[in-house]
């Protein structure tokens, strides 16, 4: 005798595999607590959410930060593990559109237990991107988070 799943109970098994994979800008994002700010002084806002990678997994993040125009960047780089983590990252900040002044940078990192880096911003920026890509870190966990004022 084969049993079946009723309609509603498939569609909670979908949202638990899939909503994992969407919430946070990386696979496996979960919910975790807050990464520390970047230790130079401002008033640094969190740019989204945490994102954090499986258990030995990369971990990529993208943002965008726009109005009020943005005056500095910086991403935070977290793992538990005494392995050393390597992460990549593009920043590009634009005046106005694209067709006006633009400025991009990219860079690779590597430090262990956390890395914290400031993406050079233009005076009268009014949108920049910040891509940060890691490697996996065998058998732990990377988080990121991206902040900005």
């Amino acid at each position: 005798m084969r049993q079946r799943l009723a309609v509603p109970m498939l569609a909670a098994v979908a949202a638990l595999v899939v909503a994992p994979s969407l919430a946070g800008g990386s696979v496996g994002a979960v919910s975790v607590s807050a990464v520390t700010p970047p230790s130079r002084p401002g008033p640094w806002r969190q740019l989204g959410k945490v994102a954090v990678s499986r258990i030995g997994g990369q971990l990529h993040l993208q943002r965008t930060a726009t109005a009020p125009a943005p005056k500095a960047l910086a991403f935070v780089v977290t793992s538990p593990s005494k392995r050393r983590i390597h992460a990549s990252w593009t920043s590009y900040c634009e005046f106005d559109s694209d067709d006006g002044y633009t400025e991009d940078y990219s860079g690779n990192l590597s430090g262990v237990g956390r890395i914290t880096y400031y993406p050079r911003v233009f005076d009268g920026a009014t949108l920049c991107y910040l891509w940060i890509n890691t490697v996996a870190v065998r058998g732990s966990r990377v988080t990121a988070a991206a902040f900005w004022y």
